[in-house]
């Protein structure tokens, strides 16, 4: 089975959203196979802190590209701190922990160069790169502690 006659606007949240899609009989050689470019988009990512058994501390973790991955702890700071911890609803900034101090991550590394001035309302309104391969290793994941107990 296969599922055909979609009709979507591009701003669905899911495939199944879209309108006219009806299950019908389809061979193998009837797949539609697709290729995204890949391009980073926050609206589609969250963050989580990882590793201390709360919610208000932690490794950082974002997902991306359908994954959870860390983030490099180039340029991180305070005021990136502050802005993952509003965002979180986590309260104050207390500390940043650095390098991988709530035990490293697997998988991706997805940020690298955090840059926030500190009164943004989330962590995608700052400044970042996504990181290359190799270049950041999992010892280097952030770690944070905010003064929240969600």
């Amino acid at each position: 089975m296969c599922v055909t006659g979609f009709s979507c606007s591009g701003s669905e949240a899911h495939l199944g959203n879209c309108s006219s899609a009806q299950p019908v009989n389809c061979s193998s050689g009837e797949q539609l196979y697709i290729t995204c470019s890949g391009i980073f988009n926050p609206a589609h990512s969250s963050i989580r802190l990882v590793g201390s058994g709360g919610d208000c501390a932690g490794r950082l973790e974002v997902f991306h590209s359908g994954s959870w991955g860390t983030v490099c702890d180039d340029s991180w700071n305070i005021e990136d701190v502050q802005v993952v911890c509003r965002q979180l609803q986590c309260g104050e900034a207390l500390s940043t922990h650095i390098p991988a101090w709530f035990g490293p991550g697997i998988g991706s590394i997805w940020l690298n160069e955090v840059e926030c001035e500190g009164n943004e309302t989330s962590l995608w309104n700052c400044r970042f790169q996504l990181c290359e391969e190799g270049e950041c290793g999992h010892h280097e994941d952030v770690g944070i502690v905010c003064s929240g107990t969600v």
